[in-house]
């Protein structure tokens, strides 16, 4: 009897084939036939009940979203007809509506470019997250239902905060290009990374700064929320570095009006204007100019490459295609947002490359997300291409390298440069460019700004004015405008004088040059001169040999006396 073996998935079967030999007789041979009709009658329907078995499974699978995969392996994986991102924004802020237009531009151009993806499509499904915490962890919650592979965003730190713990527990990798507070480089957050530059950079630029006009003490004012508090104490931080301190901190509502934020109502114009038109050609507009003038400014430093100049060209085109509503300039947020589309589409292409799969689940299986999601994340942070903002790299803390930052003042002509920031070379006045390509020995300067008032004189801060009438300063029991003292405060003096609260307790105090010597084992002959030790030498001599006459016995002090009379 022949065998055949059936196999179907992880079913295996045995049925019977060809003709059986057995005796002749009319009623076996009958029964025989009949066991071999039926056999086969069996056959089809286990088949037949198989093969409904597998396409209930697929169908399963495409309904809840399963496609198993097993990983990296080491032949050449299959890759998708479509990849999907989510950019996570928000649309009705200047940040947002260029990072839209910008993103929109780089998938396609990825989708069009033949070395990246292979074929490979990109769409995105945007979401507005209206700068809500709460709709930034719904709508992250949304991606998660879909088949997305990387989150763009989201702009504001504070929402990044929430979000990178959605990231972490679905191992989806995060990439804002906009969240700049220092804390999210933190081994809290495995699944975000930077795409932007950390605050933690600029606020020691600020300090350099700071240091570098000779001021010591600052005032600070910021936002009330979560990246306003880590910066400034990001700041206080830095300037403590150089003997500085913030000697006020002015925490504002970012929904204050402008009669609660009068005294800070320049910087914030300030911000929306570098906002808007930061990295491109565009005019400052005239209105804003004049309560700007002589403000001294940082924004990041990104190299006037050919790529770059050529999307500045096409940005207007880019606009006026996404959107109706008006142009608007081109920041360096859109810049960044533009490399992140990028760095994801190199990141994939050498996670295929290396035959990488993507599968998608839905179910409580999330162990079958994890080696993807950190593989993926492996690939992002080990990019080295180069796009708009210049060389894009990674360090260890997952910042990006070569921090940079231009150091602006604005005239009555818009932006003037004075200077650059960098990293590695702190404040200078040539560009980056010229320095690495030449390096050379360069002094810490900066051109000069011109001040608010139209001055080139540099605010003093907190210092007596050279001008007006002097005080007199006196001790008491004579007339003086001022007095300095040991001074009762009593009932009758402070009818005729204010007094102020005392401003310094000495206590008990040694004052001692500030020298610094070596020591050996003749250091305790140092308190004392050689006059002093001589001085000191003679006194105990004397006083010894006074204590020794007190002690001799009275019959012999008589008998020295009576030996001297004789």
């Amino acid at each position: 009897m022949g065998k055949v073996k059936l196999e179907i998935g992880v079913f295996s079967f045995l049925s019977l084939e060809g003709p059986l030999l057995l005796p002749s007789f009319p009623r076996i041979q009958k029964y025989v036939a009949k066991m071999q009709e039926d056999d086969r009658l069996i056959k089809a329907t286990m088949i037949l009940s198989v093969l409904w078995f597998l396409l209930l499974l697929l169908g399963l699978g495409l309904e809840n979203g399963l496609l198993y995969a097993t990983g990296i392996h080491s032949n050449s994986s299959t890759r998708p007809k479509t990849v999907h991102i989510g950019p996570l924004l928000s649309f009705n802020s200047t940040i947002g509506k260029v990072a839209k237009v910008a993103i929109q531009a780089a998938v396609e151009d990825v989708n069009s470019c033949p070395q990246v993806l292979h074929g490979t499509q990109r769409k995105i499904s945007m979401q507005d997250s209206q700068y809500s915490g709460f709709l930034g962890f719904l709508d992250a919650m949304t991606f998660m239902e879909t088949d997305i592979v990387a989150i763009l965003g989201p702009q504001s730190s504070v929402i990044a905060h929430v979000v990178s713990h959605i990231a972490k527990g679905f191992q989806v990798p995060l990439l804002s290009f906009s969240a700049s507070d220092p804390t999210l480089s933190s081994l809290q957050y495995p699944f975000l990374g930077r795409t932007g530059h950390n605050d933690l950079f600029q606020m020691a630029a600020v300090a350099d700064m700071v240091d570098y006009f000779g001021w010591r003490e600052v005032t600070a004012m910021y936002t009330d929320d979560d990246y306003g508090r880590n910066g400034i104490d990001a700041l206080e931080d830095k300037l403590a570095e150089k003997w500085c301190r913030i000697s006020y901190k002015a925490p504002m509502s970012q929904e204050s009006s402008r009669e609660d934020i009068t005294s800070v109502l320049v910087c914030l114009d300030c911000d929306k204007l570098l906002t808007d038109v930061k990295d491109t050609n565009s005019p400052v507009p005239s209105d804003m100019l004049s309560d700007i003038l002589g403000l001294l400014t940082l924004r990041v430093h990104t190299p006037n490459s050919q790529l770059k100049r050529n999307f500045i060209a096409r940005w207007s085109g880019l606009v006026r295609k996404e959107n109706g509503n008006g142009p608007f300039g081109l920041n360096t947020y859109g810049l960044y947002a533009y490399d992140t589309v990028w760095i994801v589409a190199h990141a994939l292409d050498s996670y295929f490359d290396e035959g990488g799969n993507i599968s998608f689940s839905k179910d409580s299986t999330l162990s079958q997300m994890k080696d993807r999601g950190q593989d993926l994340f492996s690939n992002i942070r080990q990019a080295n291409i180069t796009g708009l903002t210049g060389p894009i790299q990674f360090d260890a803390e997952r910042n990006l390298i070569n921090p940079a930052f231009d150091i602006i003042n604005v005239i009555g002509t818009g932006l003037h440069t004075v200077g650059y920031w960098s990293n590695f070379f702190g404040l200078l006045v040539q560009p980056l460019a010229v320095l690495i390509s030449k390096p050379s020995n360069h002094q810490i300067q900066l051109s000069d700004v011109i001040w608010p008032g139209q001055t080139t004189v540099k605010p003093c801060g907190w210092v007596f004015p050279n001008n007006g009438k002097l005080l007199r300063i006196g001790v008491p029991k004579r007339v003086f405008d001022c007095a300095i003292g040991d001074i009762a405060i009593t009932t009758n003096r402070t009818r005729t004088a204010d007094f102020t609260q005392p401003y310094i307790e000495s206590g008990l105090m040694v004052v001692a040059p500030a020298k610094r010597t070596e020591s050996n084992a003749w250091v305790f002959l140092k308190p004392f001169t050689l006059m002093m030790w001589c001085v000191t030498g003679s006194a105990v001599q004397l006083g010894s040999l006074l204590k020794v006459r007190s002690m001799m016995p009275f019959s012999l002090l008589c008998f020295l006396k009576n030996a001297k009379e004789t």
